[in-house]
């Protein structure tokens, strides 16, 4: 949760966050990894950012898929 000092601040910083959600279960569990940030990173860094996401997905499911 952030505070804002105005209502107008809390829905620019909404309208302009971005991010990536992968999700995916595992028997009765649901797993979600997650990046959220600005749309500069995104922008900026959006292939690494994406490829990190997707690989702590990957390493998460194999750790899950283990037991």
């Amino acid at each position: 949760m952030a505070e804002f000092r105005t209502p107008a601040g809390a829905r620019y910083e909404v309208a302009s966050e971005a991010g990536y959600f992968l999700t995916f279960n595992e028997g009765r569990f649901q797993y979600e990894i997650s990046f959220e940030g600005s749309l500069w990173a995104i922008h900026q860094h959006g292939p690494a950012i994406k490829a990190q996401t997707i690989a702590a997905a990957q390493a998460l499911h194999s750790r899950v898929d283990e037991r």
